[in-house]
């Protein structure tokens, strides 16, 4: 019995600092200044540095994590396996192994990479709107049509509408400038 509450305290000690040193890592991972390290997303985190979800806004800081919009929020689950094989992905792109990416194409295959479910983590009064959400006559109407079309089509994302191109400065303004620079 001893010997099955010693390997019990071990398996839990040792399942505990696994998790921590998990939770530090895709933590420490998230952030665009560990983004900037490699060299080919500067001008995504310069671009990112100007927008509202980065330090122009009224706080003046980020409040936005990369992985807050570039990676799905549904599951834990599903959130690690796409932080694991991103960070495979881009790692590999980094050093050439999958040759230099094309950003000016993948800019218009954002709504591949850019999830909703990161968009309504932050956005919560998007589905119902109340009175504390402020949010235009207007933009109520569009959003309940995103709601009826995604759940008959599911042919929209949040990116239809919200993207840069429209020079609306949500995440990444003026990224095709700073990209042929």
């Amino acid at each position: 019995m001893k010997k099955i509450t010693t390997v019990l305290l071990i398996g839990l000690i040792l399942g505990l600092a696994i998790s921590f040193v998990t939770a530090v890592v895709v933590e420490k991972t998230s952030t665009p200044e560990f983004c900037a390290s490699c060299h080919t997303m500067k001008p995504m985190v310069k671009s990112f540095n100007i927008s509202v979800h980065g330090s122009n806004n009224k706080h003046g800081y980020s409040v936005a994590h990369c992985t807050d919009c570039h990676l799905p929020h549904d599951s834990l689950a599903g959130y690690l396996i796409a932080k694991g094989k991103t960070g495979i992905k881009d790692g590999l792109a980094e050093i050439g192994l999958l040759g230099k990416p094309d950003f000016e194409k993948k800019y218009a295959e954002m709504s591949s990479y850019v999830y909703d479910s990161g968009c309504l983590k932050c956005h919560t009064g998007i589905k119902n709107p109340s009175a504390a959400y402020k949010m235009s006559e207007a933009s109520k109407y569009a959003h309940k049509l995103y709601w009826k079309e995604k759940k008959e089509h599911k042919n929209i994302s949040c990116v239809s509408c919200h993207n840069d191109s429209t020079n609306q400065n949500f995440a990444h303004p003026e990224l095709l400038e700073h990209l042929r620079y």
